[in-house]
């Protein structure tokens, strides 16, 4: 199955003008159990540094090394994972022809045919263009029904094979290569190679350092370098609580163009207690994107919606820092000790750290309880004016 092509154009680091052929021919590239969590992050290989990422649920890689989604020999190799993952492609360049195509060499063994099956076994090939939804690439071993690319069900044709998934006429500004696959046993082999868009072009516009993630006073830290940048115009920082569904939580600008090490950070301080998973979106000037590896954290603290009120005792002059964790109304209010409210403050702020300044002097000496709201959160402190 595997054709030798030309290799030359895979080693320039940013713009490949002639066209976009991954034939995965690094080893130890991807993942490989066991697997703590749904996240990537948690396996206990987790070596993702090509220009293409994986996604998915990873919880299925209970076997240390037999379960995998891993390069080797040359191919993709996909071994009982028990669970669905995709490999994705870089953001690829197809403005500049008429039409593009693409094509993915398949190989599958062992997938369960038989009527009633409950062993679900599919390869799926899809693309997405500008954006929109992605089409997939039906049933090329001519079963019927015509379900998936590869397909383990009835009617469809023998469990092992080969094949080659293509598609044509392709027309648009930038396209992205989605191939998801299921499988649940050790025989059970996926193998894929020489996943290829003649006439495109794909930029590669960031070379990633190091991405680490941690817990800081009760918000998530974010901290990531970059080896050399190339028309990178910012990296837009993304939250799930599902690895599945993503948010926008904030963006960081990016250095443009850069042969130097970068360092950057970002603080979140959106979450409760609980699991979360995180990713980077890097986006360069023209629109086109890519993500980082995900990454996975236990929030076991929260922020104070208010912290550090400061001097206290005070003269009248007071400061405190505001961890803003959503986007509302934030409302902050002073009452005397029998109650009364005696000073009332509302604002927006963005999602983040800031500082707030209060003007107590009018106010007589005393003990005050200061209380601050935003939608569900909550804070309060005492101050004490002499």
């Amino acid at each position: 199955m595997k054709k030798i092509l030309p290799l030359f154009f895979l080693f320039l680091p940013y713009l490949l003008s002639a066209q976009y052929l991954e034939t995965f021919t690094t080893d130890g590239i991807g993942v490989a159990g066991v697997c703590g969590s749904s996240a990537s992050s948690s396996c206990a290989t987790n070596n993702i540094t090509s220009s293409w990422t994986l996604t998915g649920d990873f919880l299925g890689l209970t076997t240390a090394g037999s379960d995998r989604v891993i390069t080797s020999g040359g191919q993709l190799v996909v071994d009982d994972i028990d669970s669905v993952i995709c490999w994705h492609s870089p953001t690829l360049d197809i403005s500049t022809p008429a039409t593009a195509s693409l094509s993915v060499d398949l190989e599958w063994n062992s997938f369960d045919t038989g009527a009633g099956s409950t062993d679900y076994n599919f390869i799926s090939v899809e693309y997405q263009v500008d954006g929109g939804g992605y089409t997939e690439i039906p049933n090329i071993i001519s079963g019927s029904p015509a379900f998936r690319t590869v397909e383990g069900q009835a009617g469809q044709g023998s469990g092992t094979g080969t094949g080659t998934a293509t598609a044509s006429g392709i027309v648009g500004n930038t396209m992205d290569i989605r191939i998801c696959f299921e499988n649940n046993s050790s025989s059970e082999d996926v193998f894929i190679d020489n996943v290829s868009v003649p006439e495109a072009g794909v930029t590669f516009p960031v070379e990633w350092g190091s991405l680490d993630i941690a817990q800081v006073d009760g918000h998530v830290q974010l901290e990531w370098t970059t080896l050399t940048e190339s028309n990178n115009a910012k990296f837009n920082i993304m939250r799930s609580i599902d690895g599945m569904s993503w948010a926008n939580v904030g963006s960081v600008k990016g250095a443009g163009n850069s042969t130097a090490t970068q360092s950057y950070e970002f603080a979140d301080y959106g979450t409760t207690l609980g699991k979360y998973f995180y990713r980077i979106q890097q986006v360069d000037f023209n629109g086109m994107y890519a993500f980082s590896n995900v990454l996975e954290i236990q929030v076991t603290e929260r922020m104070a919606l208010m912290s550090d009120v400061f001097p206290n005792p005070s003269k009248g002059q007071i400061s405190a820092y505001l961890n803003i964790p959503d986007e509302g109304v934030l409302v902050i209010q002073a009452y005397d000790l029998q109650g009364r409210l005696v000073w009332n403050h509302k604002n927006e702020y963005t999602v983040g750290r800031h500082r707030m300044e209060l003007n107590w002097a009018g106010l007589a000496k005393g003990i005050y309880l200061l209380k601050a709201q935003l939608n569900q959160w909550q804070s309060q402190s005492y101050v004490i004016l002499e």
